[in-house]
């Protein structure tokens, strides 16, 4: 995922206790590693926004969404025939960016959720303090309708375009289960828990 993708979007839920890590961001979605020329980064800035930010894109910044202990889902899409970056949040357009050049998404790095990857070395920092769920990842720029009418509903995990789907509802264990047909199976790192609360969907 994001080996060879151009256009892509990443959606989830997510409810945080905290915007940051002392000086640090927060990220609730990391691909590539701060020790190369090739990351893309989702979450929470030193500065507390919402933001999405790569190589090769540049940073996108989204109004809202830092709102403590509540639901709020975030999807970043990036429109590599459009050359934009839009960011949602709860389904309404809260950012928008534009870039230059080819959005070059080659990194065999792992992906990282609710943590970043420390210099390649594959050990997760500058973490999530909070709950993360319903993970979806696409190999499509999704349009403003599609975010919107599906933000609130689970998938079947057959849908069209969709890379891989974490809904991290399995019983125990510290295996993540990808619910798309492509396997993209994780394992829980650090000092990670189930809880039973989940973002309201249906």
């Amino acid at each position: 995922m994001f080996r060879t993708l151009l256009s892509f979007t990443i959606e989830l839920w997510y409810n945080v206790s905290r915007l940051k890590n002392s000086t640090y961001g927060s990220w609730l979605i990391n691909k590539g590693n701060d020790n190369t020329n090739n990351e893309y980064l989702l979450g929470f800035s030193s500065s507390g926004q919402l933001q999405f930010t790569s190589t090769h894109t540049g940073t996108a910044t989204a109004t809202g969404g830092t709102t403590l202990n509540t639901w709020n889902h975030v999807a970043v899409v990036v429109d590599e025939t459009n050359k934009r970056v839009i960011m949602y949040v709860n389904g309404v357009v809260s950012g928008v960016s534009t870039f230059t050049g080819t959005n070059s998404a080659s990194t065999s790095s792992p992906l990282f959720i609710g943590a970043r990857n420390y210099l390649g070395q594959n050990i997760g920092v500058e973490n999530v303090t909070g709950i993360l769920d319903e993970v979806r990842i696409w190999n499509t720029a999704r349009s403003a309708a599609e975010i919107s009418d599906g933000y609130l509903h689970v998938l079947s995990g057959n849908e069209a375009n969709l890379v891989s789907y974490w809904n991290f509802n399995e019983s125990a264990g510290n295996i993540v289960v990808d619910r798309s047909p492509n396997d993209h199976n994780g394992t829980f790192l650090n000092d990670v828990v189930r809880v039973t609360q989940n973002a309201p969907v249906n």
